[in-house]
């Protein structure tokens, strides 16, 4: 997302979770948004740095100040946006004894 002169403005902290943050490096980023943006634009933002971690956005949740938001929820200025990979773990269930 390019930032024309004059526009305004927002910065939003990027919180990385689990394999986002083995893949960027730190904890948490700060990104300088256009005023309006959306989780998504946060997202492309995120992807544009790191595109290393666009593979595992789809399958995340994303929360804003803690509540789980859509990819279509504008952001405010100082918004906490976390990102949340899918957990995993465990062994899958091959016989009906597991049931």
């Amino acid at each position: 997302m390019a930032l024309s002169d004059g526009a305004n403005l927002l910065t939003v902290r990027l919180r990385l979770f689990a394999v986002f943050r083995e893949r960027v490096g730190q904890e948490c980023i700060e990104a300088l948004l256009k005023s309006g943006s959306t989780v998504a634009d946060a997202l492309t933002f995120l992807g544009e740095l790191h595109p290393d971690t666009v593979s595992l956005m789809s399958t995340s949740m994303v929360a804003v100040n803690q509540e789980y938001a859509e990819r279509s929820h504008i952001l405010q200025p100082n918004d906490e946006v976390a990102l949340i990979p899918p957990v995993s773990g465990g062994v899958a269930c091959q016989t009906r004894s597991c049931l």
